[in-house]
C-alpha cells in the first residue's frame, strides 16, 4: 500500500498519470479486495481481537490510498475504489458502534484516524445512520479525552482532525504547542509528526506557505567496517569475472531467494555472533507487511555500539529496466526507526539516474549512511560466495 500511495502522490505532484496504468496498480487492486475481506473476517471474530487494532489501521490506510486514487479522476479503477470505500466505511462504523467507549479513550489517535476516513468517504459513500452514529460517538468521546492524551497521541489527533473539525483540532493544537514548548528533546521517530503539526499550526495562523530548513544530520558510519563484518570477501569480489550466465541467474532470483543468499553469506562471517546467525533464517522468511522497516536487517557491533544494518531489496523479477525514483522511501525508512543504522540497497537491476541523484542528495544534505550494491557488483559478491 505504501508503494501505491507514493506512486499516486508522485503522479499528482508531477501531473503525470502513466504510472497509474501499470502492473503495480493492477496488482494493488487485485490484492486489496482480498485484503479487505480478510480484515472483515478478523474484526468479526472475537478470538482474533488481539489483531483488531492493526486491522483497523490497515483498513484506514487502505481507504486513504483509495481516496487518493479517486482524486486523480482516473476511470480504470474508479468504480472499484468507490465500492471498496463503501465496504471500509461499513466495517469501520460497525466496529465503532459496537466497541466500548473505553476503547476510544485508550486509543484516541486510532479513532481520530477512523473519523478522518469516515469523513473523507462522505463524498463517495451515501451517509447512513450507522456511519453518522459512529462519527458522533467518536467526536463526543474526544471532548473528554484530548486534554489527557499523551504527546504522541496529541500529534496524531491534530494531524487527523485538522481538515475535519477545526473546533477540536484548535484545542488539540494549543496543547501540542504547550507540551512542545516544555519538551527539551523530541524523539526522532516522532519528528515527522511534530514537523507536520507545526506546519499545520503555522499555516493556519499566518495563512501562507511555509518553508522549513532543518539541519538534520545522521551519525556517520564506516562502511569498510560493516563490509569487513558482514561481507569479509567484499574486496576480493571486485576482482571476480562475472559471466552473462551469472547475471542471468541474478536477474531470475526472487526477493526471497536474495534474502536466503544473504543468510548463507552472512553465516560465513566469524564476526557475527551465533545468536544473531540463528535469527537470520527467521529474518529471511519474515513475510512482507506495511509495518516492516526493511526487507532484511540485522544488528552488528561496532565500537561497542549496536548498529542496525538494513537491506532494502529489489529483485530482477520486480524491475523491468532500472529501479525508479519512487522507491526512495524504502531506502530512507530505516532512518526514521533507528537512531544508529546504515542502509545497503541491494538491487539486481541498475538504479535509474533519478534515483541515484536522489540518494546522493540525501547523502550530501543529511549525511545518511547509504550504500548501493547493484547489478554486476551485487553479482560479483554473490559469485564469490557461491550463491549464484
Amino acid at each position: 500500500m505504501e508503494i501505491m500511495h507514493v506512486n499516486i502522490l508522485n503522479s499528482i505532484l508531477n501531473n503525470s498519470y502513466e504510472n497509474l496504468e501499470d502492473s503495480l496498480t493492477n496488482s494493488f487492486f487485485d490484492r486489496i479486495k482480498d485484503m479487505i475481506e480478510c480484515d472483515k473476517l478478523v474484526i468479526g471474530n472475537r478470538d482474533l481481537r488481539h489483531l483488531w487494532i492493526v486491522t483497523l489501521y490497515n483498513l484506514c490506510t487502505a481507504n486513504k490510498v483509495l481516496n487518493l486514487y479517486l482524486r486523480t479522476n482516473r476511470k480504470t479503477y474508479k468504480e472499484d475504489s468507490i465500492v471498496l470505500c463503501k465496504k471500509i466505511s461499513h466495517l469501520l462504523s460497525e466496529f465503532v458502534n459496537q466497541c466500548d467507549i473505553g476503547e476510544i479513550y485508550k486509543r484516541p489517535s486510532l479513532f481520530t484516524y477512523i473519523l478522518l476516513n469516515l469523513e473523507r468517504n462522505e463524498q463517495f459513500v451515501p451517509s447512513n445512520s450507522s456511519i453518522q452514529s459512529a462519527m458522533v460517538k467518536i467526536k463526543e468521546a474526544l471532548l473528554n479525552v484530548y486534554s489527557k492524551a499523551s504527546f504522541k497521541d496529541l500529534c496524531w489527533m491534530y494531524i487527523n482532525l485538522h481538515h475535519i473539525d477545526k473546533r477540536i483540532s484548535n484545542s488539540v493544537a494549543n496543547l501540542v504547542i504547550e507540551k512542545l514548548s516544555k519538551t527539551r528533546y523530541v524523539d526522532r521517530q516522532l519528528l515527522p509528526q511534530v514537523v507536520l503539526c507545526l506546519a499545520y499550526y503555522l499555516s493556519d495562523k499566518y495563512d501562507e506557505k511555509l518553508h522549513f530548513n532543518f539541519p538534520v544530520k545522521f551519525e556517520r558510519v564506516n562502511f569498510e567496517d560493516i563490509y569487513r563484518i558482514i561481507f569479509p570477501k567484499y574486496l576480493e569480489a571486485q576482482e571476480v569475472d562475472i559471466s552473462l550466465s551469472d547475471m542471468s541467474k541474478l536477474y531470475n532470483m526472487s526477493d526471497f531467494e536474495i534474502r536466503k543468499a544473504l543468510v548463507k553469506i552472512i553465516k560465513t562471517s566469524s564476526e557475527i555472533p551465533n545468536y544473531v546467525k540463528r535469527r537470520l533464517e527467521m529474518e529471511a522468511q519474515r513475510p512482507h507487511t506495511g509495518a516492516e522497516i526493511s526487507d532484511f536487517e540485522l544488528p552488528i557491533q561496532i565500537g561497542g555500539q549496536t548498529l542496525y544494518v538494513c537491506f532494502p531489496i529489489k529483485s530482477g523479477r520486480e524491475i523491468s529496466s532500472t529501479v525508479p525514483e519512487k522507491f526512495i522511501y524504502q531506502i530512507l525508512r530505516p532512518f526514521v526507526h533507528y537512531k544508529y543504522c546504515a542502509v545497503i540497497f541491494l538491487t539486481a537491476k541498475k538504479c535509474s539516474l533519478n534515483l541515484k541523484n536522489m540518494i546522493e542528495k540525501y547523502k550530501d544534505r543529511f549525511s545518511v549512511p547509504i550504500e548501493v550494491l547493484e547489478n554486476s557488483n551485487l553479482g560479483k559478491l554473490f559469485r564469490i560466495y557461491g550463491v549464484i
